[in-house]
């Protein structure tokens, strides 16, 4: 039979998304595996019209670029902090959201497995002593109950150290980095190249290496100081990194105008290896997938 007559469609705002796929450091959320069911069929949930760049997200917070750093609840799209600071005309591309090293992750948690032997150690000493002198089930539950609390001090350090310590954004129009704590209250540093380059491109984070495209230079910062610790040029004027570097463990990759793909070592900015392809890359974004 002949199909009903399909109501008239209700009219959204027009938009248009500006997602590129960044090979560096694409964050997801973990539970789009338990959601996929439910995202089959895709409506819009809610919209932030000044949102610009891929989103970021971390636990139930989305961290947004545009005219100014945004953090938005990522269930209902409710503001939840945004920066003051008026960074130039406004933010590159994705904000970056940066932890602890690995090396000083592996040191956390060797102190918070030595401090909590120290306590369990103490614990069960205090606990033989107390029981040889006779003590009350009151004075132990007593003395049991200060070695929990400090337990529960030094599990809420650990956590603590695990959580990210900055978040980073890039500026229009100077392409500059500026480092704010994760409340977007404060300003922790400030990194400015030696002149604006013709684009701007979202920086990649990369293990411990922050890497920033400036025209033909590709520099790498450290994420939690701001320092230079290197950088490496496509040594042809003109020819610009117009594109968001991808990173594997050891190695960036990223391509220039003129057609050449580069690897460099991401300790020292060394060129590692160069191929010549006869073709043009602008904002095709490389990606490292498996070896």
């Amino acid at each position: 039979s002949e199909p009903e007559p399909v109501a008239a469609a209700p009219k959204r705002p027009e938009f248009r998304f500006e997602w590129p796929q960044l090979g560096g450091n694409a964050s997801h959320d973990p539970r789009g595996r338990r959601l996929r069911g439910s995202i089959r069929a895709p409506k819009v949930l809610w919209l932030e019209p000044e949102a610009r760049g891929e989103p970021t997200f971390y636990r139930e917070r989305c961290y947004l670029g545009g005219d100014r750093l945004l953090v938005l609840d990522s269930f209902s799209g409710v503001r939840v902090a945004e920066s003051l600071l008026e960074l130039g005309r406004g933010v590159g591309g994705s904000p970056v959201l940066v932890a602890h090293a690995k090396e000083q992750r592996a040191r956390d948690q060797q102190e918070y497995i030595l401090a909590v032997g120290n306590i369990l150690r103490q614990a069960r000493e205090e606990a033989a002593l107390l029981r040889r002198r006779g003590v009350s089930e009151d004075e132990l539950a007593s003395a049991s109950a200060r070695y929990q609390a400090q337990l529960e001090g030094i599990e809420k350090q650990s956590m603590a150290l695990s959580h990210p310590g900055l978040v980073l954004a890039r500026g229009h129009p100077d392409g500059g980095i500026t480092a704010f704590d994760t409340t977007l209250e404060n300003v922790l540093w400030t990194w400015r190249p030696s002149s604006a380059p013709r684009h701007i491109w979202p920086p990649c984070l990369a293990g411990e290496r922050l890497l920033v495209p400036c025209d033909d230079d590709l520099v790498a910062l450290d994420p939690r100081t701001g320092k230079e610790l290197w950088k490496v040029s496509t040594g042809v004027d003109r020819s610009a990194i117009e594109m968001v570097p991808a990173a594997g463990e050891l190695h960036a990759y990223f391509a220039s105008e003129a057609g050449v793909v580069y690897s460099v070592s991401l300790e020292h900015g060394r060129l590692y290896r160069e191929h010549e392809t006869g073709g043009w890359f602008f904002g095709a974004h490389p990606v490292v997938f498996s070896t």
